[in-house]
């Protein structure tokens, strides 16, 4: 993109790529560059934009969602959006940026096992209040899971919006296995469903795909309130909307 200084590539997807960049006052950045044909698939070239323009109309957004500072596109050769660079997995990656990784609740979920009771409801607490922003404007996320939430400035927020859509116009399944509901998700308790399964990981440190095992031996356990907090996530999580509250 004009006036930023890439420098390497710290991620991709079927969506598109994600670099680390300077911008003109020297600040980092994090650029996600989707290109039309990118991906041999159109339709989602589509939902990326379209998701990514919703967004921008959007004001007053909560600080539980990732910040895009700047949007440019060439009709010809496609679209990027500049991000707030999320917090590096390693201290000192300025001496050497092509080793910079964005540290992810999904990282910190393979070094630890599972987060400690306080840290897990804080962070529920935040995702939920982004959500709860979403849904008053008729938005869903789509793609709720551990690796797609960042940290910036020591807080999680939820990033990847590419796939944010109007409940009234979502027509196509996507999201990520283990994640999503088992129904078309195009709904509210979707994304509901899918901030209970990720909680719920978080918190006992079992896979999504292994709800309702023991919690490992790292988990919190013992913390007072942890059934509580346990109690609260499962009406989240039944595989059938209707069940879910």
């Amino acid at each position: 993109m004009p006036d930023f200084h890439f420098l390497v590539r710290s991620g991709s997807g079927a969506y598109g790529d994600i670099g680390l960049a300077t911008a003109p006052d020297g600040q980092y950045r994090a650029i996600k560059f989707v290109s039309k044909g990118g991906s041999g698939d159109d339709t989602r070239y589509g939902r990326e934009h379209r998701g990514i323009q919703l967004l921008k109309t959007l004001r007053n957004i909560p600080p539980g969602i990732v910040p895009i500072l700047d949007v440019r596109e060439d009709p010809q050769v496609g679209f990027g959006y500049v991000m707030e660079l999320a917090d590096a997995e390693r201290p000192l990656w300025q001496e050497h940026p092509e080793e910079y990784r964005p540290k992810t609740l999904r990282g910190e979920l393979v070094a630890r096992r599972a987060i400690p009771l306080a840290e897990s409801v804080d962070i529920g607490i935040r995702l939920a209040g982004a959500l709860d922003f979403l849904q008053r404007h008729r938005l869903v996320h789509r793609d709720i899971k551990p690796s797609n939430v960042l940290y910036i400035q020591g807080q999680p927020v939820l990033a990847d919006v590419g796939l944010l859509v109007d409940t009234r116009e979502a027509a196509s399944l996507v999201g990520t296995p283990g994640y999503v509901p088992r129904e078309q998700h195009g709904h509210f308790s979707g994304d509901i469903y899918s901030l209970g399964v990720l909680l719920t990981e978080i918190s006992t440190g079992r896979p999504a795909d292994e709800c309702g095992f023991s919690p490992v031996e790292e988990a919190d356990t013992d913390a007072p309130g942890f059934s509580r907090w346990m109690d609260t996530l499962a009406p989240a999580c039944p595989p059938t909307p209707q069940k879910r509250s």
